[in-house]
């Protein structure tokens, strides 16, 4: 996925209040970063990072069985977990599914 399309979603979901804390260019990868959920994302596969509570209390996102089974209907089943962190790759398969994908793990983890 291009750059520029990264761009295009990223300013879409701005205008709906999705705003990222940072965003930053660097050779080939891009990286954006909102409160509790980061993308590293590369010419063919986005990274996420999304910081977890671990049912603590201390966060606002805890990690669970339904939050595994989630990640397995939208096809990831090769996840890890380290520290406070969820991590996964994703390969959207266009725009639009790029878009809808975000939207949905900003409005679950955010």
């Amino acid at each position: 996925m291009e750059i520029k399309t990264i761009e295009i979603v990223i300013e879409n979901l701005k205008d709906i209040g999705y705003k990222p804390n940072s965003i930053k260019h660097i050779k080939e990868d891009f990286r954006v970063k909102y409160d509790m959920l980061e993308m590293y994302i590369q010419p063919d596969v986005i990274q996420f990072r999304i910081r977890l509570g671990f049912n603590t209390g201390n966060l606002a996102v805890t990690f669970n069985k339904a939050e595994a089974e989630y990640l397995e209907t939208k096809g990831i089943d090769d996840w890890s977990i380290w520290k406070y962190w969820l991590e996964f790759s994703y390969s959207p398969a266009n725009e639009e599914d790029f878009e809808n994908f975000l939207k949905e793990l900003l409005e679950r983890y955010e």
